[in-house]
Formats: C-alpha cells, structure tokens, sequence
C-alpha cells in the first residue's frame, strides 16, 4: 500500500464523511417518511360493533380503518 500524505487522506476523510452524513440523513428522513401521519386510536371495536365505529367515525369526520387479527392468538 502506497504512503499516502496527510493532506491526501484529510482530503479522502472528508470525502468519506460526508457520504457517510449524506446516508444517514437519507436514511432518517425515509424511516420519517414512513411513518406519515398515521395514529392509530386508542378506541378499538369488535366487528359485532361496526355500526357504533361507524357512528363514531362519521360524527369525528376521521376514516375507519379496519385491522385483522386472530383475538386467540399471541
């Protein structure tokens, strides 16, 4: 490996630095990015219940998302 003077490698540092800043800003503004402006509501009903979410979500004029899952499992 060749000997490499300490202004070359300053030069190569901040080269290396600022792809390193570059992607890490990318990267942290893409997880942001992700996550929008979803807030999942604390409220939830059962299907036995939709008539009241329904209520519910139309009175608060806020959409009414509807989520699977298996009650009896973990």
């Amino acid at each position: 490996m060749e000997n490499v003077s300490r202004q070359e490698w300053n030069g190569y540092y901040t080269v290396i630095m600022k792809n390193v800043i570059a992607l890490t800003l990318t990267l942290a503004a893409l997880t942001h990015a992700s996550f929008g402006n979803l807030t999942i509501p604390r409220s939830v009903f059962k299907m036995a219940d939709l008539e009241a979410a329904k209520t519910k979500a139309t009175e608060n004029e806020k959409p009414l998302i509807f989520v699977y899952t298996d009650p009896g499992s973990t």
